[in-house]
């Protein structure tokens, strides 16, 4: 928080961040942190999540998200541990973006 308390007192007032947390619950502490800091979310301040869960969806809060196939991301990696011999692999799998209100997007 002191980082952007030091810019906006020396009058950055329009920043132009995204700041991801370890995971929503983290990044939703962060966000209620901005506010008291005066950095408006979206306004100043973009802030994206990366999985989707309820609390993302809070009024309150209106996180925008990546939503990740959980259930994909399970079935491979049980079939990764599950098989004999396998190798280190890279795996992609397809991810959802939930837009809610905590990204202001380029005019």
């Amino acid at each position: 928080m002191t980082a952007f308390t030091t810019l906006r007192r020396a009058g950055c007032h329009r920043l132009a961040l995204v700041y991801s947390a370890a995971g929503t619950p983290s990044l939703a502490g962060r966000v209620a942190g901005f506010r008291q800091a005066a950095l408006a979310v979206p306004e100043a301040l973009s802030v994206i999540g990366f999985d989707d869960i309820a609390q993302a969806g809070w009024e309150s809060y209106a996180l925008n998200t990546f939503a990740q196939p959980t259930a994909e991301i399970v079935a491979k990696a049980v079939e990764w541990l599950t098989t004999p011999e396998s190798d280190t692999r890279m795996v992609q799998l397809p991810v959802r973006m939930v837009w809610r209100k905590s990204v202001r997007l380029p005019a």
